[in-house]
């Protein structure tokens, strides 16, 4: 088990935190077999099958990602330029800014630019933004939600660098079981970092990444409450998650940031991309605009 989990009080709860360095500490870390005893008769990153993990092994989960995966990249580069297009695309379309339009600007509504400006020219616009995305989604999440996902936000990331605002990206696993939570959190890129799309395939889209990977992290967690065993927990709602991490901020945060929930809370279905890219700038615009407006 992990020496370096730290331990937050947090409304009646216990917090078990986990920060690894960056995606090759996570792979080095979770690679041997040095579990939680609790886990011994259920170890989900091994025996979970294919059509749950699509893939047929642990170790071919972990090569995959630390190698990069090739199968289905073509395809899913095709569908990211695609969207880049349209987001681009909505940008050029000027006069037609309104506070009350179908598909609000992304970037003019993130970085709190009114809808009816035509220009970025707003003062002390922020140089460097943080992305944290909830990896933990729920066993009724298919495949072709998570990948909408994963091109939505690379395209958002894609945008601002283009505007020369640096982006560092996080995913995090936040689960709960009873009285005690789970939070693994891993960066996948930082600010410095160029955006490489091949080397963030796997983590952002592919079902293994959580399935199995993100398994067997939190099998070598200290937990205490053997329910973790039984199902690894329960994805721990937008809400309350954006709460923990603004309670314990100086230990998160060093920019400003913005929060992307699950699929299905980012009310993404993976059946046509525009339409999922549409419902997810609605997301941020009402249920979570407060929020972000906030933030940025």
């Amino acid at each position: 088990m992990y020496k370096d989990v730290t331990l937050f009080p947090y409304q009646s709860s216990i917090v078990y935190v986990k920060k690894f360095l960056d995606l090759e500490d996570f792979l080095l870390q979770i690679k041997d077999k040095e579990i939680n005893p609790i886990f011994n008769t259920r170890m989900s990153s091994e025996f979970g099958s294919y059509q749950f993990t699509q893939t047929k092994s642990y170790e071919e989960a972990w090569d995959l990602c630390r190698y990069t995966m090739d199968e289905g990249f073509d395809n899913f580069y095709k569908k990211f330029a695609k969207l880049s297009y349209k987001v681009d695309e909505l940008e050029q379309k000027e006069n037609k800014y309104s506070v009350t339009g179908f598909s609000p600007s992304v970037p003019r509504f993130l970085l709190g630019i009114p809808f009816n400006m035509k220009s970025y020219g707003i003062t002390n616009k922020p140089q460097k933004i943080n992305i944290y995305m909830n990896l933990g989604y729920s066993a009724f999440q298919g495949k072709e939600e998570i990948e909408a996902r994963g091109i939505i936000i690379l395209n958002l990331m894609r945008f601002f660098e283009n505007i020369n605002i640096k982006v560092a990206l996080y995913t995090y696993d936040f689960s709960q079981e009873n009285t005690e939570k789970s939070l693994i959190l891993i960066p996948l890129k930082t600010v410095n970092e160029k955006i490489n799309v091949k080397k963030l395939y796997f983590p952002l889209v592919h079902p293994s990444f959580l399935r199995r990977l993100i398994f067997r992290a939190q099998e070598k967690m200290p937990y205490r409450d053997s329910g973790w065993s039984h199902g690894y927990g329960y994805p721990v709602l937008y809400e309350a998650a954006i709460n923990f991490f603004k309670t314990y901020k100086e230990y998160f945060e060093k920019e400003k940031t913005i929060y992307i929930s699950t699929p299905s809370e980012m009310n993404i279905h993976g059946n046509n991309l525009e339409e999922d890219f549409e419902s997810f700038i609605k997301v941020l615009n009402s249920k979570y605009g407060e929020v972000l407006e906030r933030k940025l």
